[in-house]
């Protein structure tokens, strides 16, 4: 079994210290009032084979199947009868080097660990959450006492701890290779949450908009209150000193973490109070973009309130993506009518792309290339220069709910609706022109 190298505990909580002083966490009573709309309180407290994992009397397995036990459209990657926007002249149909099937229901979350991208966690509809080994499917660890559906799960920043997180409200955090959590905490209802990084910080949003941000493992607290709206998704800012959230009063703000103040405040022009889906940032800590349930698409300043681009795609957004390549105003929407690219600084679209409707987007820099996890299941790679699907991953038969792309780009995890979570070879990719 592969074993982490364990943290000086000593240097470790040096560090938290040294980078926690520009998010400046300290404690203060119980009983703070809240200071204002948006304000910040404090609180005390084989490789190319097909391998899938089934569920047996002594734990979870390998099952080499053979060609003879799948699907058609496992099979032979032609998935082509159940989707009308894949053709036999597409190159793909490229199969998981690994299936793993410990969950018995949906997989809400998936994440690979930063480190060396030899760990896996994953969290489902069962109420379960792994840590697992993404080269051979073996688990490590199963987080344990949650009673409702995990829906978040994550790896900290240099892979020390990985954080599992159910409807209940209860997020667990967790060290490679033991058996019991390091730290708990309860909260109203997780609605997302993410680690710092640089550092053992995890940001917990809840129902109610408040977002909890933690010192792992001591516990110390501080909240950003909100403004009495939820929220669904938030991001931090590459510079990790600013975060970005989106609500469900159709509002993006930007706060800065350790003047506890906002930064920049937007509201899309139309009256109707709609959810923030999904938000990225671009790397160089300027811009922001959100998309919205009723298919508003938002890129703001995240150092002013300035709108660069408000458009109305007519129908829901799942999810948006920066396409940083030799053009850096460039911004992929996933949506029911496929993914769009547009150029947001002279407002026009470059690329529309037909394909099955789109839940989750990955954008790999390295090879300038965008994963899109269809409602059948495949996953398109789509070129960012041409603008066209130039490969597809086949092996779920439902919804792709979430991926995640190592480090170093060599491989993707993704959770599906159909119980599984597969590991694909994106190097595979690497002879492609596009």
């Amino acid at each position: 079994m592969d074993q982490l190298p364990q943290p000086n505990p000593e240097d470790e909580n040096q560090d938290l210290d040294n980078r926690l002083h520009d998010i400046d966490i300290h404690e203060v009573d119980e009983d703070s009032t809240d200071s204002g709309e948006g304000s910040i309180i404090f609180l005390n407290e084989e490789e190319g084979q097909m391998q899938e994992l089934v569920e047996a009397d002594d734990g979870v397995v390998l099952d080499d199947r053979n060609s003879d036990d799948m699907d058609t459209d496992e099979r032979d990657g032609e998935i082509h009868e159940i989707n009308g926007y894949l053709n036999e002249d597409r190159v793909g149909g490229n199969h998981p080097l690994i299936r793993f099937a410990g969950h018995t229901a949906s997989v809400f979350w998936c994440d690979v660990d930063p480190k060396d991208g030899t760990f896996a966690v994953s969290g489902g509809e069962d109420d379960r959450a792994f840590v697992w080994n993404i080269n051979t499917g073996e688990v490590l660890l199963e987080c344990k006492n949650h009673t409702d559906s995990v829906t978040h799960v994550g790896f900290s920043f240099d892979g020390t701890y990985v954080a599992t997180g159910d409807m209940t409200g209860l997020i667990q955090v967790w060290k490679l290779f033991e058996s019991e959590p390091v730290w708990n905490e309860k909260i109203e209802e997780l609605q997302w949450l993410l680690w710092h990084k640089e550092s053992n910080i995890l940001f917990v949003a809840q129902k109610t908009g408040e977002i909890f941000i933690w010192k792992i493992p001591s516990g110390q607290c501080k909240v950003i209150s909100g403004h009495g709206k939820g929220t669904e998704c938030g991001l931090l800012m590459p510079d990790g000193k600013r975060m970005v959230v989106g609500y469900n009063d159709r509002s993006v703000k930007v706060y800065d973490l350790k003047a506890e103040n906002i930064i920049a405040s937007y509201k899309p022009q139309a009256e109707l109070e709609e959810s923030a889906t999904d938000i990225d940032v671009l790397t160089d800590n300027t811009n922001f973009v959100a998309g919205f349930t009723d298919g508003v698409v938002l890129v703001g300043s995240s150092w002013s309130s300035k709108t660069l681009l408000e458009l109305d795609t007519k129908t829901k957004v799942e999810a948006v993506k920066f396409v940083a390549h030799d053009v850096s105003s460039l911004i992929a929407i996933g949506s029911s009518n496929g993914v769009e690219i547009w150029d947001y600084s002279k407002k026009v679209l470059r690329h529309s792309i037909e394909c099955s409707s789109i839940n989750k987007m990955l954008y790999d820099f390295n090879r300038q290339l965008i994963y899109a996890g269809g409602l059948v299941g495949e996953i398109y790679v789509i070129s960012c220069l041409s603008g066209s699907i130039i490969y597809y991953f086949v092996g779920h038969r439902q919804n792709i709910l979430h991926l995640s792309i190592s480090r170093n780009s060599c491989k993707m995890l993704s959770a599906s609706e159909d119980t599984r979570s597969n590991v694909y070879d994106l190097t595979v990719l690497d002879t492609l022109a596009h």
